[in-house]
């Protein structure tokens, strides 16, 4: 299979998707390049079997323009990251030897300076391949009129030692006057000309431009096609064999795996498996206390001095830290809070407490694993019963001062959305091992 490359102005991704569908079901580039795409960052485009890289352009509140990159997984590739007001975006692609690709849009009505494609330029790594709709005329590339635009470009190319794969084959189609024009342009480094076919499809696909084509020179290279599978034939064969086989679900020995499953062995086993498997809230130090639901994470301290708290709660911050990175998590920032009970508002500042070396923000209320937030007084009622019964009962101190601290758990790019309630009114359950008495 050949190795190809498209850019094509599609004037609107959302409208012509089903062309751009056809045309690459046509050609299996391992590159296109888009322009005037007219997206929205509100609006992630896929298509497979690529990688997508998004370049919009938002200009009063609307999108204008806009450059996509959509580039095979099957060759090793990187982003190529760029500082340029201009609508670019690039990548570097290896096909046995390095080189970058870049699709560009130039608006017509955009004044466009030497020094932005130079800055372009600059950026790039050489060798490389700029192609796009770049709204220039000049006879360079058969254009029957050059314009100012035509002018920059032809100088562009001149000052930096480039090539144009270009020849009088037209790209665009001007509807109200029925003529065909040369606005598309492949402009590439002197290394990359004689390796690359330069082409243009034959049908508009619904748009006003014609798809540029390049084509790799050498056959001897083709699409890398992964195995079926990755086991050895023996496994296969093992496999299969074991497959044809019918259960027989009749067993006339007793083993002590076959006794019914309940409640019971269940806690057993989590019993036993405890010393081998740790959760960060078995971390923490002795007078801090937590919870841990699924991926929602609560840690909690109670005391009269508030700077004993303090401590107590950033070492327990620093010891989840250490095992979050010894077991391959992280935890979110931005969706970490921290609530500070107390019933005499502004007796005590709130403490400071850092993770990851940023203050966590403190917040006077939030909802935990989306308990409803507010109780009637019935339940307020019957709250406060129970919990001066509890304090008797554990002879504790009346004045004490509460905090809650909570974390969202971050696992391998997945983020659940905990939260927690904070107030005087909260949760049934969450408020029976963590509330205090008047302060």
């Amino acid at each position: 299979m050949a190795i190809s490359l498209i850019s094509w102005n599609c004037h609107r991704y959302r409208a012509h998707l089903g062309d751009l569908k056809t045309l690459v079901n046509s050609v299996h580039p391992i590159f296109v390049g888009l322009q005037e795409t007219m997206l929205s960052p509100l609006i992630q485009i896929k298509l497979k079997p690529y990688n997508i890289i998004q370049k919009d352009n938002i200009h009063d509140a609307r999108p204008i323009g806009g450059v996509d990159l959509l580039y095979s997984q099957s060759f090793p590739s990187k982003i190529v990251p760029s500082n340029t007001s201009l609508q670019a975006t690039a990548i570097q692609i290896n096909i046995r030897t390095q080189f970058t690709l870049c699709s560009l849009y130039l608006p017509p009505k955009q004044i466009i300076r030497p020094s932005d494609l130079d800055d372009l330029v600059d950026q790039l790594p050489a060798p490389f391949i700029i192609f796009g709709d770049w709204n220039g005329h000049n006879a360079l590339w058969g254009s029957t009129d050059t314009n100012s635009r035509g002018i920059l470009i032809e100088n562009f190319i001149s000052n930096h030692n480039l090539c144009i794969f270009n020849d009088s084959r037209k790209t665009y189609f001007h509807q109200p006057s029925r003529t065909f024009q040369t606005l598309d342009l492949a402009i590439c480094s002197p290394s990359l000309l004689p390796k690359w076919t330069f082409n243009v499809a034959e049908d508009l696909y619904n748009s006003d431009h014609f798809p540029i084509i390049l084509t790799f020179n050498s056959n001897d290279i083709t699409l890398p096609v992964r195995p079926s599978h990755s086991y050895i034939d023996h496994f296969i064969h093992y496999k299969r064999k074991e497959e044809s086989k019918l259960l027989d679900f009749h067993f006339r020995n007793f083993n002590m795996y076959d006794i019914v499953f309940t409640f019971h062995g269940l806690q057993q086993a989590l019993q036993k498996s405890h010393l081998t498997s740790p959760g960060p809230h078995e971390k923490l130090p002795p007078y801090v206390t937590g919870s841990l639901f699924v991926d929602d994470l609560q840690i909690s301290s109670a005391s009269v001095n508030m700077a004993f708290i303090e401590r107590q709660l950033q070492k327990a911050v620093g010891a989840i830290t250490k095992w979050a990175d010894n077991n391959g998590f992280i935890f979110s920032t931005q969706k970490t809070l921290f609530v500070h009970f107390c019933k005499l508002r502004g007796l005590h500042p709130d403490p400071e407490i850092l993770l990851y070396r940023q203050s966590i923000p403190v917040v006077p209320e939030q909802r935990f694993m989306n308990r409803p937030p507010l109780l009637t007084a019935r339940d307020e009622l019957k709250f406060m019963t129970w919990w001066f019964d509890a304090l008797i009962q554990s002879g504790g101190n009346s004045k004490i001062s509460w905090l809650v601290f909570l974390t969202n758990v971050m696992c391998h790019g997945f983020t659940a959305t905990a939260t927690i309630r904070g107030s005087s009114k909260i949760s049934h359950s969450f408020c029976q091992t963590q509330k205090s008495s008047n302060c």
